[in-house]
């Protein structure tokens, strides 16, 4: 499944970390891929030809909780990635999510008794990256039992809603992933600085109309106008009597903003966005549904119902 997503989308597979010479370009993708098939843990191979590395254990508290303190950012990490445990990782199998999903593991956990925990973003997770390092590009010191692939952030692209970054732990890349692929990431979270409340939360897609508190994310106007767009429905007949209080959005600009995160809709993760199953769940949840009476009948593929709900929800932060 994760070799399925770099050889399927190529042209969004971006080098944009340069870090010592580990990259080459053209070669990277290759190599990528075929690493990405091994899903490796990995013995990091470490050089000392290219000076001091950029993470020195020397900056890390590592806690009797199983939390690690980076005293150069202040940031509180959990030591293994969701799914392992022990004092060196080696327990269990390191959890592969969706990116809704990543985020609903975060806001769930109450690892050590903190109930803050969040994904980092981008600038967060590359702050763990040892460049001296490959397979994986991190202390294997302070962070034993690191997945030697790509890592999840909560970091959303800007220019393209429907992705996320991601950090390929590899060789330290970051690149960008589509948030509904069927292809997972693995998840190390963090708590301290900023929060879901914040910056890090993904933009408010399913406020269709872009409306204000008192009717955003609701069904009768954000559910409706999405259904009624799935069933090709345009112009004064899409938004007739659905629209929300102060819309902030004309018929034409609801058409482009639906089209443009159409993917984003894909919530039971089966390529496709119909009315009759991602527009009717979307609809349910935002009646308030959940578990089977969110995905009764409407369900077009495999994915769980609480990863349907955690889809649905990271549409409205």
């Amino acid at each position: 499944m994760i070799a399925a997503r770099f050889l399927s989308y190529p042209a969004r597979i971006l080098n944009v970390s340069t870090r010592r010479g580990w990259l080459l370009n053209v070669e990277f993708k290759t190599i990528a891929i075929v690493i990405a098939l091994l899903s490796i843990q990995a013995q990091a191979f470490c050089r000392v030809d290219v000076g001091a590395s950029a993470t020195p254990t020397s900056d890390f508290n590592v806690n009797v909780d199983g939390t690690v303190t980076h005293n150069p950012t202040g940031l509180m990490w959990k030591q293994c990635h969701e799914g392992l445990s022990g004092s060196a990782c080696a327990t269990g199998s390191a959890t592969t999510v969706s990116w809704p999903a990543a985020l609903s593991l975060a806001t769930s956990s109450a690892f050590a008794g903190h109930t803050d925990w969040r994904l980092p973003n981008r600038k967060e997770l590359e702050s763990l990256i040892d460049d001296t390092c490959t397979s994986p590009a991190i202390n294997a010191t302070v962070f034993p039992g690191s997945v030697a692939s790509y890592t999840r952030t909560g970091s959303t692209v800007a220019a393209e809603p429907s992705t996320a970054w991601v950090v390929f732990f590899t060789n330290g890349s970051s690149n960008i992933d589509l948030k509904s692929s069927g292809s997972d990431g693995a998840v190390r979270l963090v708590r301290g600085g900023q929060t879901f409340d914040g910056p890090l939360a993904g933009p408010p897609i399913l406020n269709i109309d872009d409306s204000n508190s008192a009717t955003q994310y609701a069904a009768a106007t954000d559910g409706v106008l999405l259904m009624r767009y799935l069933f090709g429905l345009r112009g004064s007949a899409l938004t007739a009597g659905a629209l929300g209080d102060a819309p902030q959005r004309s018929a034409a600009q609801i058409e482009t903003h639906i089209a443009a995160n159409l993917l984003s809709f894909d919530v039971d993760n089966d390529t496709q966005v119909l009315p009759t199953t991602d527009g009717l769940m979307i609809l349910r949840r935002l009646l308030g549904l959940s578990g089977a009476a969110l995905t009764a009948g409407a369900k077009n593929s495999v994915r769980s119902d609480v990863d349907i709900a955690a889809a649905i929800d990271a549409l409205r932060p």
